[in-house]
Formats: C-alpha cells, structure tokens, sequence
C-alpha cells in the first residue's frame, strides 16, 4: 500500500480489531506486546503471532507475514492484504460497521505515554541488576578507561571498589550471534522512532547484556535502561566508560556513561544517564543524587561538597575531607534541590563546598542551579563555601599544603613526581 495511506491507519488500535476477529481467546489483551496464534496460516501454536498494540503491529514467526491492524483484518477476511488508499477506506468502513457500539473506537490511538513504562524498581532490585551487570566479564574495564580513571588521580584501589566497567569493541564481537534477531525485531516494532534509530550492533549488544542477567534469575522490568520489544529484553547502548550511580547507602541505582573523545568531537553530550524512556516497556531514570562511597565519614562529620557528574564526585571524595554528592544534570538536578537541602539540614550539614564547573561564570544553567543551592542551604543554616573545580586551583591547593607540610616537618609519601596537581594535593592531604 502507499506509504500515504499506512500514516492514515497508523493510529487504529489493533486490540479493537484483535477482539472483532475473535483470535485472542487464549491471551490477555493489553496494551504490551503479547502472543497469540495466527489465523492466517492456522494451527493451534498460541505463541507463534506476536500482536503490538504501542505500534499497532503484528508479525507471524510462522508464515512470515506482518503489517498494522488493517492489513490483520484484510488477510483474515480476505486473505490478503490492505494494498491501496481506497482498499484502506473502505476496510475502515466495514470494521467500524461491525463493530459498532457507542464509545466502542476501534480506531483510537494508542498514545506514545500508553507505551506500558514501568514504575521505577525499589532500590535494592536496581542494585541486584546493576551491579550483576558492572561484574560480567563482557564489560570488563579496557585499557583505555583505566588509564583514563588514573590520569584522574584515581587509585587501582579505588577503582575496584567503585565498580567501573566498559562497553568496548570485545562485547560487540560477542553481540554478533544476535544479529538475525535484532533485525526481526527492528522489523517488528516501527512505531518507536527511539529503536527504529537505534544500530542493529547496538540491538545486539542490548540482547546479550540482558540474557546475561536474565540468566541470573535477575528480573529487568522497572530498571532504568532496559525496555522489552517482543518479549525480548533489551539493554540501551551508550558505548564508553560505565560510572555507577549510587545511593547514600551505596547502592547502585543507576549508570553514567562517559562517552569517549570519538563520540563527542561534533559536540554530543560526553555524559549519558541510562534510561529507556520513551522505548516500549521501558522505564525513566527519575533524577538522584549520587553519593560516592569515599568519604562516608566526612559525611557523618556535616561536610558536604556539591559538584556536577558522578566520575567528578567520585574523585574529589578521594582527595578530600568532604562527603561529596554529586547532581546527575543541570535541568534534572534543580528538580531535586529542595529535596536534597531538607535532607542534608535534617542530617546536621553544617558547611557546604560548591565544586560546580567554572561554567558558572558563562552558562546560565550552571549559574542558576549553584545559585538555588546557595539559597535552599542558608536557609538551612549551612554555611556556603565556593571552589572552582579547575587544574590551577589545585596547584593552588597543593602550594599552600606544601607550606603546611613544610611548617610541620611532614614528608609526603611518595614525595613525587606527581602526575597531576590532584595527584600532590592527595599525598599531602594523606601525610598531613
């Protein structure tokens, strides 16, 4: 049929057309993807047609054939498909006849925000998933990332415990097995511009991650990141470093994903926060606070540093006497501001460093939240203190530590050479 007419009946509801045509007897209607038997080329197989009411699409594993919710009706009726603009008006017309009833539409779209999206998982099941997933061996930290967390001054210790890990060239040549089926799928689902755009390698990649943890008894429904397209779980695929994101109480209940320089030399975002908004049976990432799993002490002495991103977090809790919570995104994070200044005053905060990047002083954005975070902490009675997280502050720290150093007759060890000012200021911090 032209491609016209298809954008006509892309919106008809094919639970409506499903119920007329009486093949749904042995499976529950609703608006997820289910299984049911094909009463095109027969048989009694329950599970071998696959009905999408998000895309209004149907596809038969049997006999091949697939297309939206008019073409089920004319291959039933008719035994073929709908194959032009008129053959479609006049379909219309005859479903609407024999289903009738008032406030009965068969043709009522089935909104993208009716895609089923899961409520978020508690976060002791988010912690299960995603810490099973930073441990599979498919995403073992490459060499590349690890020297890039060192360079950030970060210890071999410290990385192990912090969990990183990578989605790198080694897990897509192990994804290739999945290639037949993640074009069948993409296939499949084609109202969901988010995985029509999605890489066939990536589809890959997402199905392997996630038969790996299904494999573990984990269950994927209402975790950020995975969605499920046929029955098929899948994992959303950001190639790069993979930072944890964590709860006060150090569970991981999301993921960063730094992206390497390749992905962001035509200005993409360096940071993505996993999430499968907006993909069938997905689930949103509701913005959190992350909290580094350095620095727990600072934190139960009332000293707390605020900065931007969880790698940065992460790393300036290891060279620091301060707890450090770190905002996932400008716009996300002045959502959660209130909820974070209450928590921090109920917690006895009694000073507050602000490390947000010196965009500050050019991006109105940055500007805006380090500003709300100033204001909802003085009204606490937390006193504000204002860094800027750049290389020539740290040079400026590691000089006065030096004098500091050099009063008391401490020996820092090692004595050097650092790589970093970050690197000098940690060592002295440590002797001192």
């Amino acid at each position: 049929m032209a491609e016209e007419g298809k954008k006509e009946y892309s919106g008809v509801n094919i639970n409506r057309v499903v119920e007329l045509l009486g093949i749904a007897s042995s499976t529950q209607v609703r608006n997820t993807s289910y299984r049911t038997r094909c009463p095109i080329c027969g048989g009694t197989n329950t599970t071998k047609m696959i009905i999408d009411p998000p895309s209004g699409r149907w596809y038969c594993f049997g006999c091949g054939r697939h297309g939206r919710a008019v073409d089920l009706y004319s291959f039933v009726v008719y035994g073929k498909g709908c194959e032009s603009k008129d053959e479609f008006k006049k379909l219309i017309k005859e479903i609407e006849e024999k289903v009738g009833g008032e406030g009965f539409d068969p043709f009522e779209r089935i909104k993208p925000e009716d895609f089923n999206e899961h409520e978020v998982a508690p976060d002791k099941d988010l912690n299960a998933v995603y810490t099973a997933m930073l441990h599979l061996d498919l995403l073992k930290l490459v060499d590349e990332d690890l020297e890039n967390l060192k360079k950030r001054g970060l210890s071999d210790e410290a990385i192990k415990r912090n969990e990183y890990a990578s989605i790198a060239e080694p897990v897509f040549l192990e994804a290739k097995k999945y290639f037949k089926e993640a074009k069948e799928l993409q296939k499949h689902e084609q109202n969901c511009r988010k995985f029509q755009k999605t890489s066939l390698k990536n589809i890959c990649v997402g199905r392997l991650i996630s038969d790996e943890l299904i494999k573990q008894g984990l269950k994927l429904e209402g975790v950020p990141g995975f969605y499920k397209v046929c029955g098929k779980w899948i994992y959303v695929v950001t190639e790069g470093l993979l930072i944890p994101v964590r709860s006060i109480s150090g569970k991981v209940i999301g993921i960063q994903t730094r992206q390497r320089d390749e992905k962001t030399s035509k200005g993409g975002l360096r940071y993505i926060t996993l999430s499968s908004k907006e993909y069938p049976n997905g689930t949103p990432f509701k913005s959190r606070p992350h909290f580094p799993l350095a620095g727990q002490k600072a934190l139960a002495e009332h000293r707390v540093g605020f900065t931007e991103g969880p790698l940065k977090a992460d790393i300036a809790a290891e060279y620091s006497d301060y707890q450090y919570i770190a905002l996932l995104g400008v716009s996300s994070g002045i959502k959660i501001i209130p909820t974070v200044a209450e928590y921090l005053a109920k917690q006895g905060t009694t000073e507050m460093l602000d490390c947000f990047d010196m965009d500050r002083l050019t991006n109105p954005g940055v500007a805006k939240i380090s500003l709300e975070i100033h204001e909802a902490l003085k009204e606490k009675g937390v006193k504000v203190i204002t860094r800027l997280w750049d290389e020539d502050g740290a040079k400026a720290a590691a000089e006065d530590l030096r004098k500091t150093a050099k009063k008391f007759h401490v020996i820092p060890d090692p004595e050097g050479p650092y790589k970093t000012p970050f690197h000098e200021v940690s060592a002295y911090r440590r002797a001192l």
